[in-house]
């Protein structure tokens, strides 16, 4: 289930503590895409070999440009390939942030994880960052 609130947080360091060992976080401000009008990234922990739990997705549109922005995870299975899962969007405009708060959990493996931000016209991606990866200490 995915629940959403604003936040006003835009940019959130990496927490490395030892009750927090198996956390990543990292966020998404390049300069195309943020001149593009959009920031954004993922926080979650690596709870086993298969999930993620818990994990925070969040987005920012910063520009009044008529376009959406938004997020999703990608993840690394065990056999090399790659899971795009959904995006998550907004759509109000410029200012607005959007987190989504859920888990994930895939039968196939969660060997690395990072997050992708865009800028979209419709459907299609006008501007995309790539967060840097995340590796799961239980490989």
């Amino acid at each position: 289930m995915l629940i959403a609130a604003s936040t006003a947080a835009l940019v959130i360091p990496v927490i490395s503590t030892p009750a927090a060992a198996a956390t990543y976080e990292d966020s998404c401000f390049s300069a195309g895409v943020a001149v593009a009008g959009a920031s954004g990234g993922g926080r979650w922990d690596y709870a086993s070999r298969t999930k993620l739990d818990p994990m925070t997705l969040f987005v920012t549109d910063r520009k009044a440009d008529g376009h959406s922005v938004g997020v999703r995870l990608v993840t690394r299975r065990s056999d090399g390939t790659n899971a795009y899962w959904a995006w998550h969007r907004v759509y109000a405009g410029s200012g607005n942030t959007q987190s989504w708060g859920t888990n994930l959990t895939d039968s196939a493996g969660v060997r690395q994880a990072w997050t992708q931000v865009a800028v979209f016209e419709g459907d299609a991606v006008l501007q995309l960052c790539v967060t840097p990866t995340g590796t799961n200490q239980y490989w």
